[in-house]
C-alpha cells in the first residue's frame, strides 16, 4: 500500500531542487535535478491534478529542473535559439496532439498527450541543448552519470542480496510483479525504479560513461579512489544485475569503443547507431520476421530465452498489421492500438518495444520523428568531427553519450525502459559544433611539444 511519502516526496521534490541550484553551477544543478529525481524518487506511481495530466515522476524532475533554471538563470535559458536538427523533437512533441484529433479524441486528449512529452522528452533535452552541448558540458554530464552509478551501486548490491524490498520500505509498494524479479538463481534488482531491466541498462550505461571518462584522462580519481578501481567495481555491479540484453549491449559499445579509438574509423560508431534504424524499417515492412535472431537467442541465452523472444515477435507481427491500419498519425493512446477491450487475443499480446508502441500509437510520423531525433545527433557528433569524435581526449565524453545514447536505442528494439536521462545524452550531443578558434584549440592540447631551444656555446668553448 502506498504510504504518505509518495505524495510529500513527488510534491516536495521541486522547491526542494531549488537546493540545486542555490548551492551548485546552473549545469551542474540541471544535471542534479534529474538524475537525483530519477534515482530516488517512487516509480510507477502517479496521481490526477486538477486541470493538468496526471502528476508522476516524469513530472517532477522535468518540472523541478525546468522551474529552477528559469528561476536561477534565466538569462542564459531566454537566449536559447533552436537549430535545424531540433526539429524531429519539435515534431515528436506536437504530433501526438494531431494524432488524438484525428481519431476524435478531443481537445482536452491532445493537450494532455502534448504535455506527457513535453515532460518525458522535450523537457530533459532543450534542457540539455542548452546547458551540455559543449566540450565543458558534455564532460560534466557524463561524470553526473557515472557517479549516479556510484550512489546507486550499495543499494544495488543490498537488493542482490535481500532481494528488491528498497522501494517497498520506503514508500509502501512494489512497483512491479516480484515473480519477475528472479533470475539466474538470484535476484534482480529495481532500487526506486519500475523495472529490474530499467536498473540493468543504466548500471550498464554507468560503467560505459566511466570507462570513457578514464580513456579520455579527464578524471583520474574521485574520493581519492582510481577510477580504473571505481570502474572496475560498478562493472561487477552492473554483471549483478543480471540481465543478458543490457550486459551484450555494454560489452558491445566498450568493444565498439576500443576498436574505434585504435583503428581511428568513427565509421564503427555510426554502423551502431544505424541498426535500430535498419532493425525497425525491417520489422515495419515486415521483410524481416526475426526467425535468425531467434536462432541465435536460443544458441547464446538458452530455450527459454529463445521461447520468450519468439513469443514476443509473434505478438510484434499482430500489432504492427494493426498499427498499418491508421500508419500516418496512429491510434492514439487508451490502448486503441490493441484492438477492441474486449478482444480477448488483444489482451494477451506483448508489447514490450517501444518502436512498436510509438507505431501503434503515434504512426509512422510519430515513429519516425523519434528515432530521428535520438539518431541524428551520434551522426552529426560523428559527421561533424570525424576520426577526432573517437580518439581526441576532449572529446571522448561526447562519445561515450553517444554510446549511451545507441544503447537506450537499441534496448528501445525490445523493450520501453524510458529514461529522461538517455535524452540528455540527445540534446547534449547535438549542439556541439567545430569552430576555428575551438579547432585551434584542440589542435594545440594535442601537438607533440617543441624540442627545447639550442642554447648558443659559451665564447670560450665556441670552436674556431
Amino acid at each position: 500500500m502506498l504510504n504518505a511519502l509518495v505524495q510529500i516526496s513527488l510534491l516536495g521534490y521541486v522547491p526542494f531542487s531549488l537546493l540545486f541550484f542555490a548551492i551548485m553551477p546552473a549545469p551542474r544543478a540541471v544535471a542534479s535535478a534529474l538524475v537525483m529525481g530519477w534515482l530516488f524518487l517512487p516509480p510507477a506511481v502517479r496521481f490526477p491534478i486538477l486541470g493538468l495530466p496526471d502528476y508522476d515522476k516524469y513530472f517532477a524532475i522535468a518540472f523541478a529542473a525546468a522551474f529552477g533554471a528559469i528561476v536561477f538563470d534565466s538569462k542564459r535559458i531566454l537566449a536559447f535559439r533552436p537549430a535545424w536538427f531540433d526539429i524531429p523533437m519539435l515534431l515528436f512533441l506536437v504530433l501526438p496532439g494531431l494524432t488524438s484529433i484525428s481519431n476524435g479524441l478531443g481537445f482536452n486528449d491532445a493537450l494532455s498527450t502534448i504535455f506527457r512529452q513535453l515532460t518525458y522528452f522535450a523537457i530533459p533535452y532543450f534542457l540539455a541543448r542548452v546547458y551540455f552541448s559543449s566540450l565543458a558540458g558534455m564532460r560534466e554530464l557524463l561524470l553526473v552519470i557515472f557517479v549516479s552509478g556510484l550512489i546507486y551501486a550499495p543499494l544495488v548490491v543490498y537488493e542482490l542480496r535481500f532481494s528488491p524490498q528498497l522501494n517497498r520500505m520506503l514508500y509502501g509498494y512494489h512497483q512491479h510483479s516480484f515473480g519477475q524479479t528472479k533470475r539466474y538463481g538470484g535476484f534482480r534488482p529495481m532500487v526506486f525504479m519500475q523495472h529490474g531491466l530499467m536498473l540493468s541498462l543504466w548500471m550498464c550505461c554507468t560503467t560505459v560513461a566511466g570507462l570513457m571518462l578514464w580513456m579520455s584522462g579527464s578524471v583520474r580519481k574521485l574520493m581519492s579512489i582510481p577510477i580504473s578501481v571505481l570502474v572496475t567495481g560498478i562493472g561487477l555491479v552492473a554483471v549483478g544485475c543480471r540481465s543478458f540484453g543490457a550486459l551484450s549491449l555494454m560489452v558491445i559499445a566498450m568493444i565498439v569503443a576500443y576498436a574505434a579509438r585504435q583503428l581511428k574509423l568513427p565509421v564503427i560508431i555510426t554502423i551502431m547507431a544505424l541498426v535500430p534504424l535498419a532493425y525497425i524499417s525491417l520489422r515495419v515492412t515486415e521483410l524481416w520476421d526475426g526467425s535468425q535472431l531467434v536462432t541465435m537467442s536460443g544458441l547464446v541465452g538458452g530455450d527459454e530465452r529463445a521461447g520468450s523472444l519468439e513469443f514476443r515477435l509473434r505478438s510484434e507481427n499482430v500489432l504492427n498489421d494493426r498499427a498499418w491500419k491508421r500508419p500516418l498519425l496512429g491510434w492514439g493512446g487508451h490502448s486503441r492500438s490493441r484492438g477492441e477491450a474486449d478482444d480477448a487475443a488483444a489482451a494477451r499480446l506483448i508489447v514490450d518495444g517501444w518502436w512498436l508502441i510509438l507505431f501503434g500509437q503515434r504512426g509512422l510520423l510519430g515513429m519516425g520523428a523519434w528515432l530521428i531525433a535520438m539518431t541524428l545527433p551520434v551522426l552529426l557528433f560523428i559527421h561533424r568531427w570525424k576520426a577526432w569524435a573517437v580518439w581526441h581526449p576532449w572529446l571522448l565524453p561526447g562519445l561515450g553519450l553517444c554510446l549511451i545514447l545507441v544503447m537506450f536505442v537499441i534496448d528501445c528494439m525490445f523493450n520501453a525502459m524510458l529514461n529522461p536521462l538517455y535524452i540528455l545524452c540527445a540534446g547534449a550531443v547535438a549542439g556541439l559544433a567545430p569552430t576555428p578558434q575551438l579547432i585551434k584549440q584542440m589542435q594545440a592540447a594535442i601537438a607533440p611539444p617543441p624540442p627545447p631551444a639550442q642554447q648558443a656555446l659559451p665564447a670560450a668553448s665556441q670552436p674556431t
